[in-house]
């Protein structure tokens, strides 16, 4: 046998060899809020700092829910929330970007 027709190769299915690739895909929505309204500025008895108060219908929007899930979600204080002179509930925006940034957790 000529010295270039040696080889000491192994079969070929034994030189194959698997790859695996792992791979994490992390989802993260993001929401912008603009607010051209004045802003409520009240202190939350919650955050215990002064905050920014939106109102049930503007909580609702930012969390693609309706009134009565904002009103359940205040009741069981996973929203802020406050009473005004008027009748009308303020949300504390904190709580609300809180609770968006959590659900998808």
């Amino acid at each position: 046998m000529r010295p270039a027709e040696r080889h000491n190769f192994k079969s070929e299915s034994a030189m194959k060899t698997r790859r695996t690739k792992e791979m994490i895909i992390e989802i993260e929505r993001v929401r912008v809020v603009c607010q051209r309204t004045p802003q409520t500025v009240s202190r939350c008895r919650e955050c215990r700092t002064e905050m920014s108060f939106v109102t049930v219908a503007e909580a609702a929007q930012i969390i693609e829910a309706d009134a009565p899930t904002i009103f359940r979600l205040t009741e069981t204080s996973v929203l802020h929330s406050l009473s005004a002179a008027n009748g009308e509930i303020g949300v504390c925006l904190v709580s609300v970007m809180d609770f968006e940034a959590n659900r998808f957790r």
